[in-house]
């Protein structure tokens, strides 16, 4: 990177799309395009927009040019992020799917694997809307994941909601499901 300058102008780019500053992205684009293909510390803009949560500044960064299908250091790129963020303890779902669906526009296809993980906890945790709209993304019929979600719709269809929602409740789950929440939960503490 070059001068004090330009490396205070990323790093407040970098800032504002992980916070989803859309104006502060926007006026920096405008002055500095090249920008949109920022990395730092192995992450894009693109990335940190997508796992925060923020569609506006997803859109616009996609606007700008964008490379959709860019990576982190761990070869994840902004739709896998957004798919296992929404399912997070911090994450936003509504905007989560935004993000998604602006990145499906864009030619992206979530990772099997992502959405596997994502639906079983959605499931585990009884987060039926979640776990149908993730589902819609192309879950594979056969696997685990869907299988667990198919007995949650049932349970649900027969018994109607929990009391509360069903947010945070494992005391239905199975212990196969709770072994795989466990293990996707040791797989983002280690990552």
């Amino acid at each position: 990177m070059g001068t004090l300058d330009e490396q205070s102008r990323a790093i407040q780019f970098y800032h504002a799309a992980q916070n989803g500053d859309a104006e502060t992205i926007g006026n920096l684009l405008a002055q500095h395009p090249s920008l949109v293909s920022l990395r730092v510390s192995g992450s894009t803009p693109l990335s940190k927009a997508a796992f925060y949560g923020h569609p506006e500044v997803v859109k616009l960064l996609l606007g700008a040019g964008a490379a959709p299908d860019g990576t982190d250091s761990d070869g994840d790129r902004a739709i896998d992020l957004a798919v296992l963020s929404m399912v997070s303890v911090t994450g936003k779902p509504a905007e989560c799917a935004q993000i998604i669906q602006h990145l499906i526009a864009a030619g992206q296809r979530p990772k099997q694997e992502d959405l596997q993980m994502a639906l079983t906890v959605a499931v585990s945790h009884g987060k039926l809307g979640i776990a149908d709209y993730l589902a819609s993304l192309g879950v594979s019929p056969d696997s685990f994941a869907m299988q667990q979600y198919q007995q949650l719709k049932n349970r649900t269809a027969n018994t109607g909601p929990r009391a509360g929602g069903g947010s945070g409740c494992l005391s239905g789950a199975t212990p196969a499901v709770l072994l795989l929440v466990l293990a996707c939960s040791v797989y983002w503490i280690c990552r």
